[in-house]
């Protein structure tokens, strides 16, 4: 990289294209229609259709899913018979903000999902976790950076994941916290584009990510109500965030020199979600039951935690640091199926 040009990539994570599309004829995304009218668009192949999880580790390493091998925060691994938290051991693939070859452009790296392990030192900085839906690692380089930006902003407003069922408090809770998170993540990356020198940024907001999950439409709040329709458009909690954004984007091309290449992208999008994917374990065990005529055999630990009741166990994890959660996960999984 020579001269004074600059790249920028702006993440929107799960943003998804055809909405952006919709939007943006719509006259609600202002900023987006401007950064594409004054470049190009187009769609990305990604292997989303196949590893959603995986996206990202594809595109910070540049390898296939099948060589780096991360396709979710939580795996399972068959030699151990549990689930882990993947690290950096996991794969020899490295992100590419620690492979330029020398020597290299000064880099800002900002909650690039699904990055393993603790920070590593590099030229430049990086923070990561911070308000990224997907979260593996989290930390800061330089170190102290993190409990420089939390004395500034305050702790991260991107809130802990609330999985089974919703209600219209819980939803509105999420859109106000992810309005917030939005926000701050958007006042961090203008003070650190300020703050220190850079000639290669990428910036992700995932907000959207977690707002597609719970707000794309009313079916998790009202039992017996189908899924949104694929040409409906979403709740307008969603909708407002996706506007929430496009100003975020606009206030960070806004303060970048002019000459700055600027790229907006998503590795994958998101939708109504009709599969019944998540029962398939369940319904699996079931088949078995049925065929051999007994239930499947499983570790003491994982058949008591199965006992808790969820919302009980939700509660219990809320108050938990994410590195107590981390090191939970290996243990109450072990022997989830005990062969």
């Amino acid at each position: 990289m020579s001269g004074n040009g600059r790249i920028l990539m702006l993440g929107l994570d799960a943003a998804d294209h055809d909405l952006v599309q919709r939007l943006i004829r719509a006259g609600r995304l202002p900023h987006l229609a401007k950064l594409a009218g004054r470049g190009t668009t187009g769609r990305l192949r990604s292997p989303a259709g196949l590893y959603t999880g995986g996206v990202w580790p594809t595109f910070y390493t540049g390898q296939p899913v099948a060589r780096h091998g991360v396709f979710h925060n939580k795996e399972w691994r068959p030699g151990a018979m549990r689930v882990e938290v993947p690290t950096p051991e996991w794969t020899s693939a490295v992100p590419f903000w620690e492979a330029w070859p020398e020597p290299g452009p000064v880099t800002l790296i900002v909650d690039v999902p699904m990055a393993l392990g603790r920070p590593r030192p590099l030229k430049g900085v990086y923070l990561g976790g911070w308000g990224t839906h997907d979260l593996i690692g989290r930390g800061s380089w330089p170190t102290g950076l993190w409990g420089e930006l939390e004395q500034r902003f305050g702790a991260p407003a991107m809130p802990r994941e609330e999985y089974g069922r919703q209600s219209p408090e819980s939803h509105a809770r999420l859109a106000a916290a992810l309005r917030m998170a939005t926000e701050q993540l958007r006042d961090i990356t203008l003070e650190l584009i300020d703050r220190h020198p850079w000639q290669f940024a990428c910036v992700v907001f995932g907000a959207v990510h977690r707002a597609g999950h719970y707000l794309w439409d009313r079916s998790q709040v009202e039992p017996g109500t189908p899924p949104a329709a694929p040409d409906d458009l979403p709740t307008d909690a969603l909708l407002d965030l996706y506007e929430g954004l496009d100003a975020a984007v606009g206030r960070i091309i806004e303060r970048v020199p002019a000459e700055t290449l600027v790229i907006a992208f998503a590795v994958h999008g998101m939708g109504p979600n009709p599969g019944w994917s998540d029962l398939l374990a369940d319904i699996l065990a079931r088949v078995d039951e049925h065929r051999t005529g007994r239930a499947p055999k499983r570790g003491w630990l994982y058949r008591l935690r199965r006992t808790v009741p969820h919302r009980w166990q939700r509660r219990f994890l809320e108050l938990l640091p994410a590195a107590a959660i981390e090191r939970i996960v290996p243990l109450w999984s072990r022997r989830m199926y005990d062969w």
